[in-house]
């Protein structure tokens, strides 16, 4: 039927110059719009670590930064703006009947599994979402912590673990040697950047999550970052989490409401970006 639609890529990487994929899109043969001339889709990278999780050290004791292994798996991603300015994806509008989509390959080589369109999707507000949470309790006595540094998978080799002395509230701190303990900084502003961790929770249960952070670049200023989990935006809110300005080391809890927001999370591992 004639409707809004949006465009997924279901697509796996191959061997080139570890940059981002670009393709141009044509429906029935003319670019629906002018930013349909180059999509970027992204690679995964691994920064790699020992098996206990560390990373190298010099021959003075200090670690040092890690080697980046390109992931070539399968990906879905949604046709959105390289630029970050439009913070939704695309969504195309098409008449009832048959059409054509051409893709042209502008950079990088990669396989197509499949192009799905769907119905324009958005999350529900924490306050709808939170009704739909099967009856259950949060774990007593729970607590799973997750370095930064040990991220599962990222977007960008530009995004890595660095060093940070400043504070022993950096884990691990060593006050002679240098331990990468943190992920991101100056280098993690672009809007399509993103990062990816695994966390394991032991029974089917309501959880919070928090960020230890410093986010002390743009003065008096916040800074946003989307909240995926199991690659979705579990509510709303979670779009445009909020990281303030400080000299210090902090703990986001994401709030909605005036209170803490509860994600339910079965038995399990599962992803967060």
């Amino acid at each position: 039927q004639s409707g809004l639609y949006q465009l997924q890529l279901e697509y796996q990487a191959l061997k080139g110059h570890s940059r981002g994929i670009e393709l141009e899109l044509a429906i029935d043969g003319e670019l629906p719009f002018a930013e349909a001339e180059k999509f970027v889709f992204p690679r995964l990278f691994r920064d790699e670590a020992n098996e206990d999780g560390r990373f190298d050290q010099d021959a003075v004791g200090n670690e040092v930064s890690p080697s980046q292994t390109e992931l070539f798996q399968w990906q879905t991603a949604y046709f959105s703006d390289s630029d970050g300015m439009y913070p939704e994806p695309y969504i195309f509008y098409l008449e009832e009947g048959r059409h054509t989509i051409t893709l042209t390959v502008l950079r990088e080589p990669f396989v197509l599994a499949s192009l799905v369109l769907t119905a324009p999707k958005t999350a529900a507000a924490y306050g709808e979402v939170k009704t739909l949470y099967p009856t259950a309790s949060s774990p007593t006595d729970f607590y799973y912590q997750v370095q930064a540094e040990n991220a599962l998978y990222k977007a960008d080799r530009m995004v890595h673990p660095g060093v940070d002395r400043s504070s022993p509230a950096t884990q691990p701190y060593d006050p002679f040697y240098m331990r990468m303990n943190i992920m991101g900084g100056a280098n993690w502003v672009k809007p399509t950047q993103w990062v990816t961790w695994e966390i394991e929770v032991p029974e089917d249960g309501l959880y919070k999550l928090g960020f230890k952070y410093r986010q002390s670049y743009l003065k008096g200023l916040a800074v946003s970052r989307k909240l995926y989990i199991d690659d979705a935006v579990p509510f709303e809110e979670a779009k445009a989490l909020s990281f303030s300005y400080g000299s210090g080391w902090k703990v986001l809890e994401p709030e909605v409401d005036g209170g803490t927001a509860l994600f339910y999370l079965k038995k399990g591992k599962h992803t967060v970006r």
